[in-house]
Parts: structure tokens; sequence; C-alpha cells
């Protein structure tokens, strides 16, 4: 199995980048070919709704170039994206979301075809998050616009961990996140949709 792991987080040693390590591990223990990619510092365009990608329906064809050519490449080879982030004021950063919204080119339902190419198609959907508030106030909106996500392009939701900031980093360290992390990485495994929040 290829995942793909997109970091959001600003923070290469805080939160989220902690609890990805055990999740990490236990993929790659698995046999998983994981690809890990730090968004934070990439250039990524924000959409400009040209519709330039609704030309051509058998790759992405965005009108823009920065670092998301790259990226479509490693999404298209995947068959699990995992979306990991820090939720900030109910959604993830901006490099995250600016990411989000140029996968609008690899579903191609602006023309007039009866079933239209989309190449994410299948794909398993799977969300990391860390937030400040509890588990209803911080990432739920953030879990609902990634199964709307999925409804629009034909993926598969494949489940959702995330974990509270109430002590600082040192719950990303804790014996209970590493375990969440493995665990979850074994319901991807397994094939598995399984949703854990802590505390």
């Amino acid at each position: 199995m290829d995942v793909l792991v997109l970091m959001g987080s600003p923070r290469k040693k805080g939160n989220t980048a902690t609890l990805l390590v055990p999740f990490l591990d236990e993929l790659a223990a698995r046999g998983h070919r994981v690809k890990h990619v730090v968004l934070h510092g990439m250039t990524i365009q924000a959409c400009i709704e040209c519709f330039h990608c609704q030309k051509t329906l058998d790759a992405p064809g965005c009108g823009l170039q920065d670092d998301m050519d790259a990226l479509f490449l490693d999404i298209l080879a995947a068959d699990v994206i995992v979306w990991a982030t820090p939720i900030f004021t109910w959604f993830c950063p901006p490099e995250m979301k600016a990411a989000m919204d140029r996968l609008f080119c690899l579903s191609k339902t602006y023309n007039e075809l009866p079933d239209p190419p989309r190449l994410l198609k299948g794909k398993r959907l799977a969300l990391i998050s860390t937030y400040g508030a509890d588990a209803t106030t911080g990432p739920d909106l953030f879990e609902a616009a990634m199964r709307r996500e999925c409804t629009y392009a034909h993926m598969v939701f494949a489940g959702h961990l995330g974990v509270r900031d109430v002590h600082g980093l040192q719950d990303f360290f804790s014996a209970e996140a590493k375990d969440a992390a493995r665990s979850f990485a074994r319901a991807l495994d397994r094939g598995e949709c399984q949703e854990r929040f802590l505390p």
C-alpha cells in the first residue's frame, strides 16, 4: 500500500510531527511504502478558478506551476492520503488549505460528460489532527469538510485520529498518544475506518 502523509504544521517538531512518529513507524513496520511531505515552506499558490484544468481529462492539467506539480504525482500514486494537521481556527493552516483547493483539478466535473473522470476516485483519505479545544469544538468542522470532499471526489473516508493539547507537547509523547497513533496505522492497514479522539 502506498501512503502519502501530508503534514500541514509550520512546526517540524511540534505536536502534529510528534504524533506522526509512531504512526509512520507502524506503517513502515507493516511493509507499506510511506512518503511524508511537510507542506510548510512549499510554494503552493491559491487556486484561481481559471478552469484550465477541466480541459485535460487524464491528468491534473492545472494552469499554475509550482510545488503542486510534484505533489500531484505523489497524490495520484498513493492509495491512502493522510492529512496531518493542527487545527487553526477550526481548520488547517494555509499551505494545506491551498493544496486541498488545488485538488479540484483532479475531478473533471466542469464539462458536459455524463460520467466525468475523477482522478481521486477510490483512494482512501484519513485525518490526523491536533488541537487545543475539545473534539466537538475543534476538529469537527475540519472532518465534516473532508467527508464532503470524499463525497465530491468519490474517495473513501478512512478515519480520524485526534489528540488534544492539554498539557503541551508531553501529551503527544505520552504512551496513550503513541498507542493511539499505532492503532490508527493498524486500522488503515486492515482497511478499517477508525475514529478516536484523546483525551
